[in-house]
């Protein structure tokens, strides 16, 4: 067995495999390399035999774990102290793995990666996207992502009354972008009031299909210009080409 003392990690007590390095927030699932990142430098996705170690297909590596709603049922027994919201954590592809001494670990659903050890102003989707830049989740791929349902039964929330989840940050844009709509759309207009309204039914169509009404919207422009179902197949936005990193149900 090579000396992985000497390469600045040492195994984990909570009985698995994983190995951690020393001086990293990160926890490294398999072998540290002796080619790893200088100690003023966070460790990243290190490997030492052939082959990523994390998963870099499209099919998910947890794939029990593909829906929102099953990645935020984990988070509950999330540390209160945490500087990251679940909710934020969830959209960003990630669910609660909870260890004897880690009580920050959290794995992504797709590639398998883990991160741990947060800090104040960390942004979920950019910690995952800077340590896993190549997970397919990250990159905009249909990896079979189920969005959550909103539901109005309190009494379903995994969450105590007395807590208070914020929003995400996805989210923030799609209001930004639903105020902006709403706001033009109460404008004073010269139009006759029936070519008004064609107008909007027209604008509410989706513009891949012509057909169903857009009920998504694509992060980070916020654009609302799909049904659900076209969404699959669509990775960069109709209407500015900008890569998707995630996809939001809305409700009209």
């Amino acid at each position: 067995m090579a000396d992985f003392s000497t390469a600045g990690t040492f195994k984990t007590d909570d009985g698995s495999q994983d190995l951690s390095c020393f001086n990293s927030r990160r926890n490294l699932i398999g072998d540290h390399s002796s080619k790893a990142s200088s100690s003023n430098q966070e460790a990243k996705a290190i490997r030492l035999h052939k082959g990523e170690i994390v998963n870099e297909s499209p099919d998910p590596k947890v794939p029990h774990m593909r829906s929102e709603e099953a990645r935020l049922r984990t988070f509950s027994n999330w540390p209160s102290s945490s500087p990251v919201q679940p909710n934020d954590l969830v959209g960003a592809g990630l669910f609660y793995v909870p260890k004897p001494t880690i009580n920050d670990l959290v794995q992504c659903f797709c590639c398998g990666g883990m991160l741990k050890a947060w800090k104040e102003g960390d942004i979920p989707w950019s910690e995952h996207s800077k340590f896993y830049p190549n997970c397919f989740f990250i990159l905009g791929h249909d990896v079979g992502n189920i969005l959550m349902e909103l539901k109005s039964d309190s009494s379903k929330n995994v969450f105590s009354n007395k807590e208070r989840v914020c929003p995400t940050v996805p989210g923030l844009y799609c209001l930004m972008f639903f105020c902006k709509q709403c706001f033009f759309s109460l404008c004073v207009s010269d139009e006759d009031p029936l070519k008004t309204l064609e107008k909007l039914q027209r604008e509410k169509l989706c513009k891949v299909c012509m057909d169903n009404d857009s009920s998504i919207a694509f992060i980070p422009c916020g654009h609302l210009v799909t049904c659900r179902k076209c969404s699959n197949s669509v990775e960069k936005c109709p209407v500015c080409c900008a890569f998707i990193t995630q996809k939001i149900k809305t409700y009209s």
